[in-house]
């Protein structure tokens, strides 16, 4: 039975839009069904590239959306787009709904080479506000990355992500998506999580 896996780019451009569409392959190679969207009012759209077909809009998710997905992936390129994502986790922690949040899959997928800096602490951050809510949380081990040399000039609109950045998060979205379907909503149901 397929699982449905929201991915959820922060913001938004023809580089991420590429880098969406290849995670979109890989949750769909890994067994799920997929739904794009992204965060309401923290959208950034380029006006030029918003003409091109190939630069689609996705509709903007709500915390609600987060309760109708079997697994979340957070598609993040810096420290800015990890603070938005902390607001919005934590406005989540405040709906009245909860305890849907409890054993859904959560992970996040930096683009590689993206961010000058370590994404290792924010990554952290990210991964225990998503523990908090009560989800389960999942990376991939990025092994495959060593060796490469990643573009460090994937963060310019205008140019294109590599061919790395788009089989991690390829591959990132199918390890989750396969990870999402063995988890037995029967065996692992909310009231036994809750107590």
């Amino acid at each position: 039975m397929p699982t449905n896996i929201l991915i959820l780019p922060i913001t938004m451009s023809s580089f991420m839009g590429a880098i969406s569409r290849s995670a979109c392959e890989g949750a769909i190679q890994g067994g799920g069904t997929v739904t794009i969207k992204a965060l309401g009012g923290l959208y950034a759209v380029d006006l030029q590239e918003e003409a091109r077909e190939e630069f689609a809009i996705p509709e903007f998710a709500r915390s609600e959306d987060l309760f109708e997905v079997d697994g979340i992936l957070l598609l993040l390129r810096d420290a800015s787009d990890a603070i938005q994502v902390i607001r919005f986790l934590r406005q989540a922690a405040n709906s009245p709904e909860y305890r849907l949040f409890i054993g859904k899959l959560g992970s996040v997928f930096v683009v590689p080479g993206a961010e000058s800096q370590d994404p290792e602490d924010w990554r952290k951050e990210l991964a225990y506000e998503m523990m908090k809510l009560g989800m389960i949380v999942a990376e991939l081990p990025y092994r495959f990355l060593i060796g490469n040399k990643l573009d460090g000039a994937g963060g310019k609109a205008a140019v294109g992500p590599s061919l790395v950045q788009l089989v991690a998060a390829r591959m990132h979205a199918r390890h989750i998506a396969a990870l999402t379907r063995r988890i037995d909503p029967e065996r692992c149901s909310q009231a036994e999580l809750i107590g």
